[in-house]
């Protein structure tokens, strides 16, 4: 639900306020989590998963009990949702938690590489997958297609990378493709990615 922020805020910050998922609603209570179930700190920073409980939150998905149990585990409805808190309450969501990459136990939005990458003047588009490394665990993957006639290396790209994200935010390698599978409204077919190079 959409927050409604006291009368008595500044203009800048009832508007940032405004932008965030706002407080639960009557009857529903909602926390973030880290990967152990434990609420994260109320400092509008650190990352975790929204999970709810209430009596208008489903008690089982049809016909699916394994899902329901993965869904429902602790007694808590598990969103998938990644969101920060601040010390008000107010929810943030960041990304769902499939759109994350877990490296070195720390969470990474992939939006976050695909921006990066992105920003290169020969990048024509691209997109992130986690793949695993026995022993290492997830590291990102950075699928991309360049304009026609460039001569960017899978190095250039990780250092142009690097200059946007912290080192352990950067590909642990390139793939070059001339295209990304896409569906019929022309999202890229990640699973596909996945299937293919993961």
């Amino acid at each position: 639900s959409a927050a409604v922020p006291q009368s008595t805020l500044a203009p800048e910050k009832r508007r940032a306020v405004q932008a965030t998922a706002g407080l639960p609603v009557l009857g529903v209570e909602v926390q973030v989590v880290d990967e152990t179930g434990r609420e994260v700190t109320a400092d509008g920073e650190s990352p975790g998963e929204i999970v709810v409980r209430g009596n208008n939150v489903m008690t089982a998905y049809h016909h699916d009990p394994e899902g329901t149990q993965r869904a429902l585990r602790g007694g808590w409805l598990h969103t998938e949702d990644l969101a920060t808190v601040d010390a008000a309450g107010y929810l943030r969501i960041r990304e769902r938690s499939q759109d994350v990459v877990l490296v070195d136990g720390q969470q990474v939005a992939i939006r976050e590489i695909e921006v990066a990458l992105n920003a290169h003047p020969d990048v024509v588009e691209c997109a992130v997958i986690a793949t695993v490394i026995p022993g290492r665990g997830e590291v990102p993957v950075g699928l991309v297609v360049l304009r026609p006639g460039a001569r960017v290396t899978e190095q250039d790209l990780k250092e142009h990378a690097a200059r946007q994200l912290s080192v352990f935010k950067v590909p642990h390698r390139i793939e070059f493709l001339t295209s990304l599978p896409k569906s019929e409204a022309g999202e890229i077919l990640k699973s596909d990615l996945k299937t293919l190079y993961a």
